[in-house]
């Protein structure tokens, strides 16, 4: 199954940045051009702050494993088989 993956989406934002340098691009389409880049880049950003927010997250966690919890006893369900 194809995906797209955030690795795509830089390609998109440089294939955009390439296109606009040579020209490809006509005086009308570029507000469309413009607006496309501006959310493609807006959105890599967030994902950049995503994964460094992730990455201390993950710096600043206790390397000692959580308090180990007791093990639960099973539980039995009995029906009451008298009617009130």
């Amino acid at each position: 199954m194809a995906g797209l993956h955030v690795d795509d989406i830089n390609l998109i934002k440089q294939v955009i940045e390439i296109a606009s340098t040579r020209g490809a691009f006509q005086a009308g389409e570029l507000k469309a051009v413009g607006e496309v880049y501006d959310k493609v880049t807006a959105f890599l950003a967030e994902i950049e702050d995503n994964q460094k927010k992730a990455d201390e997250a993950q710096q600043g966690a206790p390397d000692t494993p959580p308090e180990e919890q007791p093990p639960t006893e099973p539980v039995e369900v009995v029906e009451d088989t008298n009617p009130s």
